[in-house]
């Protein structure tokens, strides 16, 4: 699975094998420390990335490398939490015990709302390689309907920017390859889109609030159509941000959703 977010296709973060969960049907990414004896050296051959370990990447998979120095406490978080989102319903406790605690809280609104919220809490606790504005960071899905599966995902892809060395910014594309129906529920959309907002009256879609002491940003989910993807590589943000508002674009996802293409 690679980050192809770039117009000239670039790799930009490294090609990692993937393992399905044969119960949960999630995609896994597999750290490097885990690789068949001569997988690194396939990879480069076949698409050109460096094999060497530098930087951050030195740790695939340990996100415990990076945790910060003042992680936020976790009364402080659901106190900002039910500030952005309102009441918590249910929290989804990660049960493996690991030095970096992430759990999904899920949140509802009834009618005429009639909406979900999944999002993470912990990621935050670790800074992404690479830092920057958007290091600490946690994820959010809206969904017009409550399953299993929206909380699988985000706890599938919490731990994406340690396991890979590669950070999640604003607007990056993760595709999902053959996976979409298995994750999404549906095989409409097969890439994710990291949009810096959320879905509140209050606030403008492109602006990311800023949660705690802590510096914690919040990325909202998109999943986005293969038309929508070859929209949004061939043009600037500020133009899919456009078509975004120009469509009045519901970010609560729904498997039937009209493409904004």
């Amino acid at each position: 699975m690679h980050r192809a977010h770039l117009p000239e296709g670039r790799i930009t973060s490294r090609l990692l094998p993937i393992l399905v969960d044969p119960v949960a049907c999630i995609a896994q990414t597999i750290p490097s420390s885990e690789w068949p004896e001569d997988m690194a050296a396939w990879l480069t051959d076949t698409y050109g990335f460096s094999s060497s370990h530098s930087g951050p990447e030195a740790h695939f998979g340990d996100s415990s490398q990076f945790l910060a120095e003042n992680p936020a406490d976790r009364s402080e978080r659901e106190d900002a939490y039910s500030r952005v989102f309102g009441p918590i319903e249910w929290v989804y406790h990660e049960l493996i015990p690991m030095p970096h605690h992430i759990d999904v809280y899920h949140f509802t609104w009834a009618a005429p709302r009639d909406e979900h919220a999944y999002v993470t809490g912990g990621m935050s606790d670790a800074i992404q390689p690479g830092s920057g504005e958007f290091g600490r960071i946690e994820l959010v899905l809206y969904t017009k309907y409550q399953h299993e599966r929206f909380q699988k995902m985000l706890r599938s892809f919490a731990r994406y920017p340690w396991e890979t060395g590669s950070p999640i910014h604003p607007f990056d594309t993760i595709p999902l390859g053959t996976f979409g129906n298995e994750i999404l529920g549906s095989d409409r959309f097969n890439t994710l889109m990291f949009l810096p907002g959320v879905a509140k009256p209050e606030s403008a879609i492109h602006q990311a609030p800023c949660i705690v002491d802590s510096n914690t940003r919040l990325l909202t989910i998109v999943p986005l159509s293969d038309a929508e993807l070859r929209f949004k590589l061939s043009h600037d943000d500020h133009a899919f941000l456009d078509l975004m508002r120009e469509s009045k674009f519901d970010l609560a996802f729904t498997t039937d959703r009209a493409s904004l293409i």
